[in-house]
């Protein structure tokens, strides 16, 4: 079995592990895959929280992962620690991330001048709305936004902030998912199909004016059946989890983030903001068997943000977050899959991973566990194939008893820079 243990190449920033770090131990009975972190067995199962759901003859419990998280320890450390990592190299990216999200940033920029002004205002929706990261702000601000990031990209010392790098990471996110949803007859975005097709016309077009390649249908339906929530990533998502009825502030993974940016003397006017979000529970039995922090579900948002971000980059089409998963076309020694690609193009990636996954995790979206698989197989590592029960498993039975924090601290780490 092989591992699937990113290799980084860039040293851990001194000092991020020792944040209220867990105690641990290596098994040496477990596999190479989660021997990353082995945290102490389960203790006994806590009281049930949440409300009682009825579904059919079963009764199913439900509870807030954050409830749950601040009576086990444990749970509550692995989040601190991922969640400390993630906004610390927001804040405090090397120079490689820097590149990577200002060479995206230029090319969008170009790209937003060939859209009219109903194409930005949908693009933008969400960003700027009342619930969304930017919210009270203008969206005419999203040019300055644009152009400090792509000084950031040539610039020796970083003149963007930690707000303008979240901001546009999760309006790549945004874009990615404006294109998978844009056949469904739900109305995200509070949009109807007809507006985001529209939205998506109108944007491939001016992406080809840039010599760019266009999220055909082709390449969409590749990245769902890899990296899809439901049914891919988290094959029982909707019998395990349900959303509550009230949106809710959100301020990094289980509101940490206050406290996170103190340790890290981030002024007031230089923190990340908040995000309203409606809340999901999870079924009680699930949050029992694992060690590592859940908020809502395994995620598909990493390949919605990496596809986006991939284009933006320059990749052909076949490239577009796929590209690691090609070993055994290649004759690529599949336990080292990153060979498919030379060293800076290795950097390259994992930049890009890093800054996704960190965006999701530093702002509360999501856990490391949520976007672990999705993740991987940007790097050309798949769980499925490892998983004992694929149909029903997700990454939290393999490298839910701190292996995913591992990975993920340690991923974000090589990325950060000392400030």
């Amino acid at each position: 079995m092989q591992s699937i243990r990113p290799q980084l190449s860039c040293p851990m920033r001194p000092g991020s592990a020792d944040v209220s770090e867990p105690t641990s131990k290596h098994n040496e009975g477990k596999t190479r895959l989660s021997a990353a972190l082995d945290l102490p067995p389960l203790s006994e199962a806590p009281a049930l929280g949440g409300a009682q759901f009825v579904d059919g003859a079963a009764n199913k419990h439900f509870d807030s992962p954050v409830d749950y998280g601040r009576r086990s320890r444990v749970t509550w450390s692995l989040a601190l620690r991922q969640a400390f990592a993630a906004r610390n190299v927001l804040y405090y990216p090397c120079r490689s991330l820097r590149s990577e999200i200002g060479l995206a940033a230029k090319k969008f920029l170009d790209t937003t001048n060939r859209l009219t002004p109903q194409a930005l205002k949908i693009v933008t929706k969400r960003l700027f709305s009342a619930e969304g990261l930017l919210a009270g702000r203008s969206s005419s601000e999203l040019a300055s936004i644009l152009g400090r990031l792509s000084e950031d990209a040539e610039s020796e010392a970083s003149c963007a902030t930690a707000i303008d790098r979240t901001a546009f990471i999760s309006l790549m996110g945004d874009i990615g998912a404006l294109h998978a949803d844009a056949k469904k007859a739900s109305r995200s975005f509070s949009l109807s199909s007809e507006e985001k097709q529209a939205f998506v016309s109108e944007f491939s077009a001016a992406l080809a004016a840039e010599d760019l390649s266009p999220l055909s249908d082709d390449i969409l339906e590749k990245v769902a059946k890899l990296s899809a929530g439901t049914n891919v990533v988290g094959p029982s998502k909707k019998d395990e989890r349900r959303r509550t009825r009230e949106p809710l502030p959100r301020k990094g993974l289980y509101n940490l983030g206050d406290e996170i940016d103190e340790k890290l003397g981030v002024t007031d006017r230089l923190r990340i903001p908040q995000i309203i979000w409606r809340p999901m529970e999870i079924v009680t039995t699930r949050l029992w068997a694992t060690h590592e922090p859940f908020v809502a579900h395994m995620s598909g948002a990493p390949g919605e943000i990496l596809m986006v971000w991939d284009m933006l980059r320059g990749k052909r089409a076949d490239d577009i977050y796929c590209a690691a998963l090609r070993v055994a076309d290649a004759g690529v020694d599949p336990g080292r899959p990153m060979a498919l690609f030379s060293t800076e193009e290795q950097a390259e990636r994992r930049a890009r991973l890093a800054g996704a996954c960190a965006m999701l995790v530093g702002i509360g979206h999501h856990s490391a566990v949520e976007v672990a698989e999705g993740a991987l197989k940007y790097l050309g590592q798949d769980l499925r194939g490892v998983l004992d029960n694929p149909a029903t498993q997700d990454a939290a039975h393999l490298l839910g008893a701190g292996a995913a924090t591992d990975l993920f601290v340690e991923l974000f780490d090589s990325q950060a820079s000392t400030p």
